[in-house]
This record gives C-alpha cells, sequence and structure tokens, in this order.
C-alpha cells in the first residue's frame, strides 16, 4: 500500500504529476483560445481538448499537500507558507501585465482589477476591466480562496471522516449535486471553483485515511465517485470525478516515468510556468499577432520558459530570504 499511496501522493511523484497537469493546461489553453479566436487548428492538437482535467489533478494532490502541511503546522506558519509561496510572484506578474500588455488601462481599474485579484472577489463578478474581453486568471483567486477557508474545510472533512464512511460518502453525493447547480447556474469563473469542491474534498480524504492506511476507504470512494460521474448530466463533472480511478490505476503500474526530471521539475515550479503562459496565450491568440498553430505554440513555450525561470529565481531569493529571517529569530 505504501508503494501504491508514493507512486501518487510522494514528494517527487507529485511534483511529476503536477508537472503533467500544467504541461496538459498550457497545451489545452493554446487549443481553446485558437478554436474560439478562430485560428486554424490541427487535429492533433485537439488531443489537449480535456486539458481542464489538469486542474483537477493540481487541486486533488493540493488538497492533500494542504492537508498534510495544516496537520503539521499551526495556523500562523499554514497561512505564512501560503503567503510566501503565492504573494511575491504573484504581484510580480500583475506588475509585468499592466507595465506590458495593459500599460494603457487607467490606473483605477488596474488598482481594482488587481485588488479582486488577490482578494479572490474576481471569481464573483466577471472582470471587465481589459480590452482584450480575456479572463486572465480565474484560477490564483480560486487557490487564494482554497488557502483562506481551507482550515475550515480541514476541521469539517475530519468531523465527516470521524462519523464513518455512509457519512463521508453522503458529503460527497451532496458535493457533486451542489457543484453542478452552482456551475450550470452561475458563470464563469466562480463555476469552475465549485465544479471541484468534489476532488478538493477528496484529496483531503486521501490524506485522512492514507495516514491512518485505510486503503479501503479510499478505493470506496473513487468507486461512488467514479459511479456519480458516468452517471452524471454534467460533462465537466464526469471528466473531474474519472481523475481518481485514473490515480488509482496509475498507482499500481510499474512503469517508468518518462521525462521525470524536466517533468518533475516543471511540476515545482507549475505555479510561475501557469502565470507565464498566461501572456502568450492571452495575448498573441485573441490579438492574432500569429495566426500558424506551430509558432503559436513555439512562442507559447519559449515565453513560458523565460517568463517562469524569472519568476523562479524571484521565488528563490524569498525564499532564502525567509529562511534566512527565520534562523536570525531561532537564534535571537
Amino acid at each position: 500500500m505504501n508503494e501504491a499511496v508514493n507512486r501518487v501522493f510522494g514528494k517527487e511523484n507529485r511534483s511529476y504529476l503536477m508537472g503533467v497537469a500544467i504541461i496538459w493546461i498550457v497545451l489545452f489553453h493554446v487549443y481553446y483560445w485558437c478554436e474560439v479566436g478562430g485560428i486554424a487548428t490541427n487535429r492533433w492538437i485537439s488531443i489537449f481538448d480535456r486539458g481542464a482535467m489538469g486542474v483537477d489533478i493540481f487541486l486533488l494532490l493540493s488538497a492533500y499537500g494542504l492537508q498534510g502541511s495544516i496537520k503539521k503546522n499551526t495556523l500562523g506558519h499554514f497561512y505564512l507558507n501560503r503567503v510566501k509561496r503565492l504573494f511575491p510572484v504573484y504581484l510580480l506578474f500583475l506588475l509585468t501585465l499592466f507595465l506590458t500588455f495593459q500599460r494603457h488601462c487607467p490606473i483605477d481599474r488596474m488598482v481594482i482589477q488587481s485588488v479582486c485579484q488577490i482578494t479572490g472577489f474576481s471569481l464573483f463578478k466577471y472582470p471587465e476591466f481589459f480590452s482584450c474581453n480575456f479572463c486572465f486568471d480565474w484560477f490564483t483567486p480560486a487557490i487564494i480562496l482554497l488557502y483562506l477557508f481551507f482550515p475550515l474545510i480541514s476541521w469539517f472533512v475530519g468531523l465527516v471522516s470521524e462519523k464513518g464512511s455512509v457519512y463521508e460518502l453522503c458529503i460527497l453525493v451532496l458535493l457533486v449535486l451542489l457543484a453542478v447547480i452552482i456551475r450550470e447556474n452561475k458563470h464563469f469563473p466562480f463555476g469552475l471553483l465549485a465544479l471541484r469542491m468534489p476532488i478538493i474534498y477528496m484529496g483531503v480524504l486521501a490524506y485522512e485515511h492514507f495516514s491512518k492506511f485505510e486503503m479501503q476507504q479510499v478505493l470506496r470512494l473513487c468507486v461512488v465517485a467514479t459511479c456519480l460521474g458516468l452517471v452524471s448530466g454534467n460533462e465537466e463533472m464526469r471528466h473531474s470525478l474519472l481523475i481518481p480511478p485514473i490515480l488509482v490505476l496509475f498507482s499500481i503500474t510499474k512503469c517508468p516515468l518518462p521525462f521525470r526530471k524536466f517533468i518533475s521539475l516543471v511540476g515545482r515550479h507549475s505555479y510561475e510556468v501557469y502565470l507565464a503562459h498566461i501572456f502568450a496565450v492571452a495575448f498573441f491568440i485573441p490579438t492574432k499577432t500569429v495566426t500558424n498553430i506551430f509558432l503559436l505554440i513555439i512562442i507559447t513555450i519559449g515565453s513560458t520558459i523565460v517568463l517562469s525561470a524569472i519568476y523562479a529565481y524571484i521565488q528563490g531569493i524569498v525564499t532564502k530570504l525567509s529562511k534566512h529571517d527565520n534562523i536570525n529569530r531561532y537564534n535571537g
């Protein structure tokens, strides 16, 4: 059992899966916005049409990691770690955005949009502040809200888990129904976060059960989630609930992981990669600066590598400074 769990949730393997997820998301965005923008695509790139499932992988693994973090840290340290991981790079991203593509945006609009993004409020109202009419980032506000309310989520899931598997399964069913109702009645982008409530719930439960060596409980949840997905009339929910059984199958495979070091590196910096790719996807495609799909992919990958390397470097400096500050406080 330990080997199977480590195959998915072990530190290095989790980074690998996050790397796969973010690469899938990047290529999905290229394909999706080319389709929306009327840019001709080749048939082969349509294999990335289900790239939104990469978000499900990312959030399930993140929920597992967050539960481990909140169990091992005080509440203050939990929030401090999240702030240090998220905000330095995100503030740099916003600054880069407003100094380049949105430099003509009025100052008041820049301030309003930035505040909406870093508080998560932009999830509840479609952003109307950009000339390209592109909601450039729903994911970071969603992550911010997840981090903000995660202690409450953790407490609730722990309470449900103590009451037994029947309660866990009932809550899963209710979350699926609620998520579908919200997604179908609440437009982008809040509905996209609501759609992931079941998968976040399962990620937290996975940590709770694996820490107690309760493999059967997790398998039971996966079976029920699969059945719920198969009977769901919502296609997005159906794809989302396919992720747990896919990861279960992955956990029992013995095949080597291709490009392991590179993809794991991408996974460790998945947030930086996500923010970096937005520039190429959100602005080169809608403005049709380039219309050749192969050239668009090259530009997207190239600009993403360069910009994410800069973001990762800045994040590394922040991490070193915070560690140095912690050492000084400890010695003091």
